[in-house]
């Protein structure tokens, strides 16, 4: 008992450490002068200003409005328009790495895993970055992490609790970016076949059939209300993918190339994008039993390909492609984490003539 808690200490230890070392190197990172690297923040910290002079429901356009709501009210609270916006963003990158740590380690029950995947997150430039510009992929990235985070501690508890709280950190990230909406669709489509599943059974629990769908919808309330305020105001309930779409053909022009988005992957985690898919199948195939792996797998696979299909392919600028693509890379990380343990373990165990 005393060895197990003062190896919890120990690895607690590890992650404060990692929290500082992190926070430092953003402190040198401003300190060097960066301030932003697109005119996208420039453009969402004006609204959110606008916003805390008088605070609205936004139920129409292009941008999703829950950043602008976030970062509105801290800008109502604390008029700053430079130093509290990145004071946010930088401890949402922190939450994220503590986010990412958690869970690794619930999902394959094993901190070392959960202290290699936060190192391979803090120490990415791409993260570090985005952790030092308040735009909106890290309020996402911290929301989508939680959302995995606690449907993992549901499929390992059962517990309805872990359940709801996923749900509701997902409905939260639909407000934020429209990536979201692919986390939610497979969220979704698993909760419904679940409870249809339900009705099957010899004894059936109709209670809980009935959670799961119901369950299942509350990511859409906001996506449904948005489509509905986009046909209300504009005649086209798609007109932010509309918009978005004749202003990516405008600006950047109708190539596509789908090859951009594996150069993309290479330039954010070069190691990563190699050991992504190798790891994901290890864990996979180590863990056959473990629905929560299952669901891992499933849930770092198929957004990004929805996503792919979506997009086309689109031929964008460079900033776009990492602040894009960085997260599905980062949502990677537990299996390659996983994939190193289970190299290193082989290693240990090999004795050479």
């Amino acid at each position: 008992m005393k060895k197990a808690k003062a190896t919890e200490q120990i690895y607690l230890l590890g992650i404060i450490l990692l929290l500082i070392a992190r926070l430092g190197l953003q402190v040198l990172l401003y300190r060097s002068g960066f301030r932003a690297l697109t005119a996208d923040e420039f453009g969402r910290m004006v609204l959110a200003a606008k916003w805390a002079q008088g605070p609205h429901m936004v139920w129409h356009g292009v941008w999703l409005p829950f950043h602008m709501y976030m970062f509105g009210t801290l800008l109502w609270l604390k008029w700053d328009l430079l130093h509290v916006p990145r004071a946010i963003v930088v401890l949402l990158g922190l939450i994220s790495i503590v986010l990412m740590y958690q869970l690794a380690s619930k999902l394959f029950e094993s901190r070392k895993i959960g202290l290699v995947s936060a190192i391979l997150l803090a120490v990415n430039p791409v993260h570090t970055w985005l952790s030092s510009t308040p735009l909106t992929e890290m309020l996402n990235t911290s929301l989508v992490l939680a959302f995995i985070l606690n449907i993992t501690q549901y499929l390992r508890s059962k517990k309805q609790l872990c359940l709801y709280v996923s749900a509701f950190m997902l409905a939260l990230a639909n407000g934020v970016r429209y990536e979201s909406w692919m986390y939610s669709i497979v969220f979704s489509l698993y909760l419904i076949g679940d409870g249809v599943l339900q009705f099957w059974r010899k004894n059936p629990n109709i209670k809980q059939s009935l959670t799961f769908i119901a369950t299942a919808f509350v990511p859409w309330m906001f996506p449904v209300a948005w489509i509905f305020g986009n046909y209300i105001e504009t005649g086209d309930p798609l007109y932010f993918a509309t918009e978005t779409e004749l202003y990516k053909l405008t600006q950047y022009g109708a190539n596509s190339s789908y090859n951009s988005y594996l150069q993309t992957f290479l330039k954010i985690d070069p190691y990563a994008t190699v050991l992504s898919v190798v790891g994901l199948v290890a864990c996979l195939l180590s863990h056959r039993k473990s629905s929560a792996v299952k669901w891992y797998v499933a849930i770092a696979f198929i957004p990004f390909f929805l996503f792919a299909y979506l997009h086309e392919g689109q031929i964008e600028p460079l900033g776009n492609y990492l602040r894009y693509l960085a997260p599905f890379i980062f949502i990677t990380y537990p299996a390659v984490a996983f994939l190193i343990d289970l190299a290193i373990n082989l290693i240990a165990k090999f004795k050479p003539f």
